[in-house]
């Protein structure tokens, strides 16, 4: 019974980006955020009524990551003092907060349950893939296909459920690296199937958004597992690469069908766009934000300007491309806009809470133990990275809870394979 119950708190967390997805909702976060709060509360008074205090605490005094995660979330709490508004910034933290507190759950579930925490995650990935990329398809089929509609690349008519495109684009991509996992793992033609089909739907998806960054991120995916699988040789790799290819390749083509019926080829289109100039005014928008985050680090190097309070000091620093009553929330890059908001310190103890397990893990995928579950990781963490550098992922739950998940894994997995050396060494 209590194996099913903290597995049922972990899928309750997980699938977070379901909750407010009703039709025209302008904000989606606001309602995930207070249900990820209800969420929290159940389950950390189902943990600690369950575990020994003195566990718990034993255990997160010598957990490195954790003590980088919380002394980042504390300098946060602190860069209240200098924030001009002071109301933003205690709406921003405590969205943070509530992040934190779904890290505890995810962290002590995974350390004091009984739950399978490796095979759960990549189901429910899995489902999520499934659940995502039809919302996207079906979006289109919709208003394309059954209602005629010239197909019109925009944030709002193929949003799936996010907010705007890029966010479930990166969702997707995120995701991605779990279909190798059981490509690798697996000769059941069953199992293949659904890969190959996920596969599809994922490249789908993302041809319909669209979105130049996860698309690149994307097929960085794409041929660094292929290089991984050409590497380790195995029997069936060449064989897998070829279908694989084979899908997105179909997938380009009816998915392309679907968008150029009056016009040219609108895939090619828009990938030949991608291209860093001048003239290119979404590159340009983001370099004018990042200059004003470094503007603002410059002068606010030790608390920054105050946690959720850069949208109102970047008017100061880039007024002259500010029309109107429009102004950026965020710099589009994450480790631009915590340095900006809570200081160089704060960065620094995030930065290592992100890149200290990308770093181990670079240094563990190509090495003589194949670990399936390190590659899935590594890949999924170095998405997070892109998307981080253009985008807000961290103030988004369907990203930055798969993250968060993502560092419990990482760490799961490591105990794992430290134990099975250890067995090894020992004969």
């Amino acid at each position: 019974m209590k194996k099913f119950i903290d597995s049922l708190f972990i899928i309750a967390i997980f699938f977070t980006f379901i909750i407010g997805q009703y039709q025209n909702a302008y904000d989606r976060v606001t309602p995930q955020v207070l249900y990820l709060s209800i969420i929290n509360f159940a389950s950390l008074f189902y943990i600690f009524y369950s575990i020994s205090l003195d566990k718990i605490i034993d255990y997160i005094k010598k957990n490195k990551l954790f003590l980088s995660y919380t002394a980042y979330i504390l300098i946060t709490g602190i860069s209240i003092i200098v924030a001009e508004n002071k109301t933003e910034a205690i709406i921003t933290y405590a969205k943070y907060l509530t992040y934190f507190l779904t890290f505890c759950v995810f962290l002590f579930l995974g350390k004091f349950s009984k739950v399978n925490l490796i095979d759960l995650f990549l189901k429910l990935l899995v489902v999520s893939i499934f659940i995502e990329s039809s919302a996207v398809i079906f979006n289109v089929y919709d208003s394309v296909v059954l209602n005629g509609q010239e197909f019109v690349r925009n944030g709002q008519n193929y949003k799936g459920f996010s907010a705007n495109i890029n966010i479930v684009a990166f969702s997707l991509v995120m995701k991605s690296p779990v279909i190798s996992y059981y490509l690798f793992k697996s000769n059941n033609k069953f199992v293949l199937t659904i890969c190959y089909l996920l596969f599809f739907m994922i490249s789908s998806a993302l041809f319909f958004l669209l979105t130049r960054g996860a698309f690149l991120a994307f097929i960085l995916v794409i041929v660094f597992v292929f290089l991984y699988m050409l590497i380790r040789k195995t029997k069936t790799s060449f064989k897998k690469i070829i279908i694989s290819l084979f899908v997105f390749f179909l997938s380009y083509t009816a998915t392309n069908q679907i968008m150029s019926s009056n016009k040219s080829n609108v895939v090619i289109d828009r990938i030949s766009t991608i291209k860093l100039n001048n003239e290119d005014e979404s590159i340009n928008q983001r370099l004018r934000y990042y200059s004003a985050a470094l503007k603002s680090i410059r002068m606010n190097p030790i608390l920054g300007v105050g946690v959720g309070n850069w949208k109102f000091i970047s008017i100061k620093y880039d007024s002259k491309n500010m029309t109107e009553y429009t102004v950026p929330y965020y710099v589009h890059n994450d480790f631009l806009q915590i340095a900006a908001e809570i200081g160089l310190l704060g960065i620094l103890f995030f930065l290592y809470f992100i890149f200290n397990p990308f770093l181990l893990l670079m240094k563990k995928i190509f090495s003589s133990k194949e670990n399936l579950i390190d590659l899935v990781v590594f890949l999924m963490i170095s998405v997070y990275i892109i998307d981080s550098l253009l985008n807000f992922p961290i103030n988004r739950p369907i990203s930055h809870i798969l993250f968060l998940l993502l560092i419990v894994v990482f760490q799961t997995n490591e105990k794992k394979s430290s134990k099975w050396k250890f067995i090894n060494h020992s004969y």
